[in-house]
């Protein structure tokens, strides 16, 4: 089956690719606070969180009451943003050094459209 990431899957991932201290418990992130980051509410980054989970890019904690406390970049996920960044590199879509959340959404909405259909590509690679 094809991954078709959102603009704001590939976000959450590219920001987590930046900033991750580790790609196990020990490199948790707070979903409160990574939410408030990215301007989303708790419902909307467990649904991107959701998605995220079931390919394995992310693993997340359950907190009594419902809700995902903390979650963190797999070795998967992490492996998917480093083959994700040789490709655009390969195909010298813009990159100034790791691919973040920023950057991506600073590219141009039809340069931002290749890069999730790399993404696409990519995930497709690494799942086959």
């Amino acid at each position: 089956m094809e991954v078709i990431f959102s603009e704001d899957e590939l976000r959450l991932l590219a920001t987590m690719h930046a900033s991750a201290r580790a790609f196990d418990l020990s490199g948790m992130f707070v979903s409160r606070q990574i939410a408030g980051e990215l301007g989303w509410d708790q419902v909307y980054l467990e649904k991107i969180q959701s998605y995220l989970s079931e390919w394995n890019l992310i693993a997340h904690g359950h907190v009594p009451g419902g809700g995902w406390a903390n979650f963190h970049l797999t070795g998967t996920g992490e492996n998917f943003m480093r083959h994700l960044e040789r490709e655009l590199r390969a195909r010298q879509l813009p990159l100034s050094g790791s691919l973040t959340g920023d950057e991506l959404m600073k590219m141009e909405p039809a340069v931002r459209q290749q890069v999730l259909e790399t993404a696409a590509q990519v995930m497709g690679r690494l799942t086959a």
